[in-house]
């Protein structure tokens, strides 16, 4: 089972990155791409947490690079 973010600046992020549907919002995407690579270069590690129920690190990587290859 996987833990929930307590984050809670993290979380915020997440959630207002995508839309009800799973696509990311345009709108504002600099600024969440600037904080989302913060958090990923930061000390804190973000493996095997959730957002609801999404993964965490996966969720910052679409934030943080929406253009690249997966």
């Amino acid at each position: 089972m996987k833990n929930e973010t307590k984050n809670q600046e993290v979380v915020d992020l997440v959630n207002g990155a995508f839309d009800k549907d799973g696509f990311l919002i345009r709108k504002g995407m600099k600024a969440r791409q600037k904080a989302a690579r913060a958090f990923l270069d930061g000390d804190v590690s973000f493996y095997g947490q959730t957002v609801n129920g999404y993964d965490t690190h996966g969720s910052l990587l679409i934030i943080a690079y929406p253009n690249a290859t997966l």
